[in-house]
């Protein structure tokens, strides 16, 4: 929330799509990417001559709180016991689960240390399933390799097999 609100415009790459957080928690500078949305509602944010890129309403006064304005919004919204600090749990939680490295997300979200960033994912257990699941399913495809039989080759990222199941050697692992 403080690096929300303490962001200038200047520190606003619309060229590059990135935000610079000039100065965190941590006292560390970083450069955090704009997809398309956030890119999209900063440009129709922007306002001309006024340095603070979250002001009051109508206002060029520097925004110094917003708790009233997000309990509003989970109100309207029907959420319940959500708190601001939330969000980014549920950032990382997401970039997780779309398959970003811990590494990436350490760097996106600022943490000096990778188990603060492994504190913020949270992954739900269908997601986790779904991983060891990967294990086990074959993925062949057209150009897999052939045995010396003919075999196509299919990889359940255990071993490696020939298509027939017949022969129980295993060809690589």
């Amino acid at each position: 929330r403080g690096e929300l609100l303490a962001l200038k415009w200047e520190n606003v790459d619309f060229r590059n799509r990135f935000i610079h957080v000039v100065r965190s928690k941590n006292n560390r500078s970083r450069k955090i990417p704009m997809n398309s949305v956030v890119y999209e509602e900063l440009r129709k944010l922007r306002r001309k001559r006024c340095e603070d890129v979250f002001t009051q309403l109508d206002s060029k006064t520097h925004l110094r709180c917003v708790r009233s304005a997000f309990e509003r919004a989970c109100s309207k919204a029907e959420i319940e016991a959500l708190r601001f600090h939330d969000l980014r749990h549920t950032f990382a939680t997401n970039l997780v689960l779309g398959g970003v490295d811990l590494v990436t997300v350490k760097e996106i979200l600022g943490h000096s240390d990778i188990a603060m960033t492994v504190r913020y994912s949270h992954p739900a257990d269908s997601h986790k399933m779904a991983a060891v699941e990967g294990l086990v399913t074959p993925k062949a495809t057209p150009t897999a390799p052939v045995d010396k039989n003919g075999y196509r080759m299919y990889s359940h990222n255990l071993v490696t097999i020939p298509e027939s199941g017949q022969d129980e050697r295993f060809i690589s692992c």
